[in-house]
């Protein structure tokens, strides 16, 4: 949430060697515009019940789509990262 401490408990977490912060990313938001608009009219089922449809396979397309998008932010290649976009919350399911 914001104003909730977020930046600190980023950077103590970005202080370990295998982390890095990259503050806030749009990334989330627009992969979730993306399931949206692709989504079948007929379907007319709204987020993120829209999730509920997907097998593994597009689970993990997403996945990685997700990560090949963000890896332009992660400037150190590590193994983890944050994404400390306050309203990332909101799709937690």
């Amino acid at each position: 949430m914001p104003r909730a401490g977020s930046t600190l408990i980023e950077q103590i977490l970005a202080s370990h060697s295998m982390v890095e912060g990259t503050m806030e990313l749009p990334d989330i938001i627009a992969t979730v515009r993306t399931l949206i608009r692709n989504a079948p009219a007929e379907a007319q089922t709204p987020y993120p019940h829209l999730l509920e449809g997907l097998d593994a396979a597009a689970c993990r397309e997403l996945g990685e789509q997700y990560l090949a998008r963000t890896r332009v932010q992660r400037k150190r290649g590590t193994a983890f990262f944050i994404d400390k976009m306050p309203n990332n919350f909101a799709h937690i399911d």
